[in-house]
């Protein structure tokens, strides 16, 4: 009974930060237009992601020394100031200042969800089925948080986006805290403060970079001067990783094949279904020629049918090798891909909900199971750090997918007839790679639950 009460305290936190990364989207004009800023409109988005991503390794860390519990109130207070600060902004850099701090709590709390669900469930078929849970409620929350914010921008104000998080992260902090019992080893440690302030730079300069690079151009002078110091920053970083008493990223975790497998994986179909999620509404409009409802309404079955494939996968486990249902998956992504790749301006509708729903099914198959296996392959002391790197890698595969499918897109429709199409048409293509490259992946996984076995 206690441990479905954590649970529900965990869904509804999770629900919280996934919502939160999309119910602005359809806010954003209407902010625009009050704070009178439009220029500046984009950095809300940006700066929430630049903050979840240096927070989630940084404070899985602290969650390893200090304790889960703790470090899951220090993130909900700082995300739920962030939230206030950012429903009662009175400019656009107030509210860029105060997203920033949502951003570092939601950075936090997420990640620390899931650390969360591996120490409360014991073996591989309850963290399969609760992992589904989870990944399920994100993509509800994916599909909910934008028709929640055009009701509240319709019928209220942009600012109750960001107000109505504070009673629904009070009431999952509540569960948390009346009944997880945290355990913490009563032992000295010593903070890697040198790690953590190279780690930040590192990470603002590299995603800086990687988001904006195509915006500024690759050769305007901030974006190589920022590049240099990602660069010299990360080298930085692995030299004191190396030798700190207690790193911030324990390099243990790259010797262990597995867990590398499975963050390259994540790396992969990040990147993967933000070219999805990004180009498949415009194909739709500007290539089909549908309204934006239409267009948008595409990527339903991605949205439904990678919530049922993280349910089917609880029922899976146990039955079939998680390599197995990945390498489903990892299938379903490439016949999904490669049906794109023949799509055109006369495709029925139906064919594309097709393709996304197959999409769907194998992010769906995929994503739950990649968490599963970092949390069955670490050690107590080091599951929060694990689940702060996947946390972060995720981040970065969207900012890499981004900037690749952007460069991509304005090599093949620069001076063609058919710009856009052939543009997104690239980006299928690309697509079809690595979804190949995600199922040759998951034959490695095989590998090493055989050599577990034995």
């Amino acid at each position: 009974m206690k441990k479905n009460l954590i649970f529900t305290g965990v869904l509804i936190a999770t629900a919280l930060a996934a919502m939160e990364a999309t119910i602005v989207s359809t806010a954003a004009p209407s902010i625009a237009s009050d704070l009178s800023n439009l220029e500046m409109i984009s950095w809300i988005f940006s700066v929430y992601m630049l903050a979840s991503a240096i927070s989630a390794p940084i404070m899985g860390k602290l969650a390893d020394i200090y304790g889960i519990k703790k470090l899951f109130i220090i993130g909900m207070i700082i995300f739920l100031i962030g939230s206030l600060g950012s429903g009662i902004a009175s400019t656009m850099n107030q509210l860029i200042v105060f997203r920033a701090i949502q951003g570092f709590g939601g950075g936090a709390v997420f990640p620390i969800c899931r650390t969360i669900i591996g120490t409360i469930f014991d073996n591989e078929k309850e963290r399969a089925k609760a992992q589904g849970w989870d990944t399920a409620i994100y993509g509800i929350a994916g599909v909910v948080g934008p028709l929640l914010g055009g009701f509240l921008v319709d019928m209220m104000s942009w600012r109750y986006i960001f107000l109505l998080t504070l009673p629904i992260g009070v009431i999952a902090s509540i569960f948390i805290v009346a009944f997880y019992k945290d355990v913490v080893d009563g032992v000295k440690h010593k903070i890697d403060y040198a790690g953590a302030i190279t780690f930040a730079i590192s990470a603002i300069s590299l995603i800086f970079v990687l988001s904006e690079g195509v915006n500024f151009g690759w050769s305007n002078p901030i974006i190589i001067g920022l590049a240099a110091i990602g660069i010299i920053s990360l080298i930085a970083f692995i030299v004191i990783e190396r030798k700190a008493v207690e790193p911030l990223v324990p390099l243990s975790l790259f010797k262990d094949r597995g867990i590398v497998l499975a963050n390259v994986l994540t790396l992969f179909v990040g990147a993967l279904s933000i070219g999805i999620i990004t180009y498949i509404p415009t194909w739709g409009q500007v290539v089909m020629g549908n309204s934006a409802s239409q267009s948008g309404l595409m990527l339903t079955p991605y949205l439904i049918l990678w919530t049922g494939g993280s349910f089917i996968v609880g029922f899976l486990v146990g039955k079939l090798q998680s390599s197995t249902i990945m390498k489903l998956g990892a299938i379903s992504l490439m016949i999904g891909t490669l049906l794109l790749t023949f799509a055109n301006g006369n495709t029925p509708d139906i064919l594309i909900y097709l393709c996304t729903g197959l999409l769907g099914l194998g992010m769906g198959l995929i994503v739950p199971l990649l968490i599963v296996y970092i949390q069955s392959n670490v050690s107590g002391n080091e599951l929060g750090s694990a689940m702060g790197l996947n946390a972060f890698v995720n981040t970065l595969s969207q900012s890499i997918g981004i900037t690749i499918w952007g460069v991509m897109f304005s090599s093949f429709s620069i001076s063609q007839n058919n710009g856009v199409e052939n543009g997104i048409h690239s980006i299928f293509i690309g697509t079809v790679i690595l979804a190949i490259i995600t199922f040759v992946t998951t034959l490695s996984l095989r590998t090493k639950e055989k050599k577990q076995k034995s």
